[in-house]
């Protein structure tokens, strides 16, 4: 028993000495902002095949109708298709654009995770006449 004790000690005591996973506010905030523009899609059924670059995809079935919306709403990430086929996973709940799937858009925000993901601050569509229009991104917590 006191050679258990002994070795959870050891343990708990080397825990504390590793240096802490993950990024500080104070590195984080030092990120610059970027913008990408491009195509709005959905990033599972754009995985599967490229042609699923609006809202009605090709699926083993046949053509499904408003595929990308549904899977906005399901939760499934938006991303942005740019004009050099690089694909931007927005990390931002996907159900604020599932309406938009398709449309040409601008994002803005901060590059996230060492790759193509970006934390917009900024989302915007355009529309029909030309104009872009920002839109509403849910926040469940407030950044500080």
């Amino acid at each position: 028993m006191r050679r258990l004790l002994s070795v959870s000690l050891v343990l708990i005591a080397a825990a504390g000495a590793l240096p802490a996973v993950g990024h500080s506010k104070d590195s984080m905030s030092k990120t610059k902002s970027i913008t990408v523009s491009g195509s709005l899609i959905d990033t599972k059924c754009y995985s599967m095949d490229s042609r699923n670059m609006g809202n009605d995809h090709i699926t083993p079935m046949g053509e499904m109708k408003g595929c990308g919306t549904l899977c906005a709403k399901l939760g499934i990430p938006v991303g942005v298709l740019t004009g050099k086929n690089e694909v931007w996973v927005l990390v931002t709940p996907s159900q604020d654009l599932a309406d938009h799937i398709g449309e040409e858009a601008r994002i803005t925000g901060t590059p996230v995770y060492r790759g193509h993901s970006i934390r917009p601050d900024k989302i915007e569509v355009k529309g029909a006449s030309g104009e872009w229009t920002a839109i509403n991104i849910s926040m469940p917590m407030l950044m500080k």
